[in-house]
């Protein structure tokens, strides 16, 4: 079965060589000691799910786009990290119309906040907001190694 979103691996080297092998599972930290994942434990993957937010700019807006784009960029290089791709959607003549980010969040709830949250959207730059998880099928994604 495939994962939507990022995996990231935690755990030791060993570990994940021992689960494959049908190695050591125990997973019980020893007296004193942080729990974590047991040398020669199973390794726990976390899946951060990603997700598409599609705006449209309300009609003839590109004054208040234009001012507050600095907040905006300043707003989302904060969050950088979960930026998959940001860009301007744009009509026939190359002019922005829009906004489309992939980003990864932890659920959909941190995903509408952050778009609520875009100066953009505070300012009243967009006619409608649509965030909906996304997975990406093509091109194939790079195995995480």
């Amino acid at each position: 079965m495939k994962i939507s979103g990022r995996v990231r691996r935690t755990g030791t080297a060993q570990g994940r060589r021992n689960s494959r092998a049908g190695g050591p599972r125990s997973s019980r930290a020893p007296a004193g000691k942080a729990a974590g994942p047991a040398r020669g434990g199973p390794v726990r993957l976390e899946v951060v799910p990603t997700f598409a937010i599609h705006c449209l700019d309300k009609p003839l807006q590109q004054e208040l786009r234009a001012r507050t784009r600095t907040a905006h960029l300043a707003y989302l290089e904060k969050a950088i990290d979960q930026v998959v791709l940001a860009g301007p959607l744009l009509d026939e003549a190359g002019e922005p119309i829009g906004s489309m980010l992939l980003m990864r969040f932890p659920d959909y709830r941190a995903a509408v906040a952050f778009a609520a949250d875009d100066p953009y959207a505070r300012a009243g730059l967009f006619a409608s907001v649509a965030v909906t998880p996304w997975r990406q099928v093509l091109p194939h994604p790079a195995p995480d190694g």
